[in-house]
């Protein structure tokens, strides 16, 4: 591999790592964190299966503005 190949690609992964951080360019992932946060709020050590899969459900089922106010599992479900 010559420099210039090599170089480039080190350049778009730390462009890419320096975005990641960028909390306002990560919209969909804060937003899932918030509602994540109210059933388990941060420093929470312990969870079990079950509450995971009762979050897991009530996000699934949470209409979104962009599915046009269908819930994710209607879109998987072809709605």
């Amino acid at each position: 591999m010559n420099f210039p190949v090599y170089m480039k690609r080190c350049l778009v992964r730390f462009t890419i790592v320096l975005l990641i951080y960028a909390s306002f360019e990560r919209g969909s992932n804060e937003n899932h964190n918030r509602m994540i946060r109210r059933f388990l709020p941060k420093g929470t050590k312990q969870t079990t299966a079950e509450a995971v899969l009762k979050i897991e459900t009530w996000m699934n089922r949470y209409p979104r503005k962009m599915f046009k106010y269908q819930t994710p599992f209607q879109m998987f479900k072809g709605g």
